[in-house]
């Protein structure tokens, strides 16, 4: 079984934020699967279901945890399935990309600064797959984007990241 998780900020407020791209992708992937009703309960602090529509299966998460502890939630799911770190993709916003652009990478020890990466390497380590969406930066640049990326998507930008995970989410899974 592979792993599929999304990272993001689950709480209703951070609802259609920039930061909670993976999330987006992972319902994304949910719908064009066409398995967004078959949701499995809530386990081990996330929201999770297992797809039988590939070989292995998939089990698509999206951590009930705040961005910054994602790793706990992650760690739980590969430890109760038995889910091998290298059967790990996960999915997450990345303000060095322009909108939309969609990229497939290894893990790193650093996790390029991101706080939910360095949340899932501090808990399983690395040697788990990325994808990466990017969210762009602010026109003015600044220091400390934080607020950037929590800041909520405009429709043309939320258009443009939908159309981004439809062209080019599924072929960069390998599943």
């Amino acid at each position: 079984m592979k792993l599929i998780a999304g990272l993001g900020n689950s709480r209703e407020r951070y609802e259609g934020t920039r930061h909670n791209a993976g999330l987006m992708a992972v319902r994304w992937l949910a719908m064009h699967w066409r398995l967004e009703s078959d949701w499995v309960r809530s386990i081990h602090h996330a929201q999770a279901y297992i797809a039988r529509i590939t070989e292995p299966d998939v089990l698509l998460a999206q951590p009930t945890t705040m961005m910054n502890e994602s790793g706990r939630a992650i760690r739980a799911l590969m430890d109760y399935y038995k889910i091998p770190v290298s059967d790990l993709i996960i999915i997450h916003d990345d303000a060095d990309l322009k909108l939309g652009e969609i990229k497939k990478t290894d893990s790193t020890t650093t996790g390029a600064g991101h706080h939910g990466v360095l949340s899932v390497i501090e808990h399983v380590g690395p040697g788990f797959k990325r994808i990466r969406i990017g969210i762009g930066r602010p026109q003015q640049p600044m220091r400390d984007i934080s607020g950037y990326v929590l800041g909520r998507l405009s429709p043309g930008e939320k258009d443009v990241l939908e159309q981004a995970l439809a062209s080019r989410l599924e072929q960069l899974l390998d599943c």
